[in-house]
């Protein structure tokens, strides 16, 4: 999730105009400045676009599910595979 949020948040700032697109196993995410499109392709295609803001407003309330410990493990983890701090909206 910390990935994510750096992708975002380093968009939205201007850092980089380069869309990010990342992938798992049943999954598929573009991020560019102005919107996040998701693909789930596990059991049917399913495919949405959303706002950065509305991206935003619903990782926030999924970041505030987290304890702290679980929040400093995945910075950690990212500085660990990134060699540098994540840049996070909030």
């Amino acid at each position: 999730m910390v990935e994510l949020l750096d992708a975002i948040e380093q968009r939205l700032s201007g850092e980089t105009d380069e869309a990010y697109e990342a992938n798992g196993n049943a999954w598929f995410v573009l991020i560019t400045k102005d919107r996040l499109e998701i693909e789930n392709k596990y059991s049917e295609p399913l495919t949405g676009t959303v706002t950065m803001d509305l991206a935003l407003t619903v990782l926030r309330a999924y970041w505030d599910v987290f304890d702290e410990p679980a929040i400093e493990k995945g910075k950690r983890d990212f500085r660990k595979y990134n060699h540098r701090e994540p840049h996070l909206p909030w």
